[in-house]
């Protein structure tokens, strides 16, 4: 009985170890780092077909798939096929990330569809956290587009404030 217990006890002991040290495959959050690397380095092409490659994985969580594909959807907006990617974000139904609305305005905006990108910035709220600066952008930059230079000053007012807010 003993035996039994402790060989119980060193394979749970093997599989966590395993886990953690990515034997089985890279856990999603490392994926997800190392096709943003492939973005950071503009390399968007090799990033869309991994995170194509990642959506089709599934094993995935409704929330990981819907960060998957808002990633991929920015990649798509990166690489200037804007229309793509605001397919893929109304493909998201299950989870949809904080940053969902944020690609929808950046892909709208791409698209110099203000009013649109103005709607998907207007759904992040207000204040000092990062998604309401970025709405904030989007809304500053959809002012400047539409020559209301006014509302764009007193937009980039509030994202400054925001910032403020965000480091105090």
């Amino acid at each position: 009985m003993k035996y039994c217990q402790s060989l119980k006890l060193f394979t749970i002991g093997l599989v966590l170890l395993c886990c953690s040290a990515g034997v089985f495959g890279e856990n999603f959050e490392k994926k997800l780092e190392n096709i943003e690397d492939y973005l950071a380095r503009k390399r968007f092409s090799v990033a869309i077909r991994k995170l194509e490659a990642l959506c089709g994985e599934r094993k995935l969580t409704p929330e990981q798939r819907g960060k998957a594909q808002v990633l991929m959807a920015s990649a798509y907006r990166r690489n200037g096929d804007p229309d793509r990617a605001l397919e893929i974000l109304a493909g998201i139904t299950a989870s949809r990330p904080e940053t969902y609305h944020i690609e929808r305005g950046e892909a709208y905006l791409m698209k110099k569809e203000f009013k649109s990108a103005l709607a998907a910035a207007g759904c992040c709220g207000t204040g000092g956290s990062v998604i309401a600066i970025d709405a904030g952008w989007i809304s500053s930059r959809v002012f400047l587009g539409l020559k209301r230079y006014l509302s764009c000053i007193n937009s980039c007012q509030e994202v400054i404030a925001g910032i403020n807010q965000y480091l105090s």
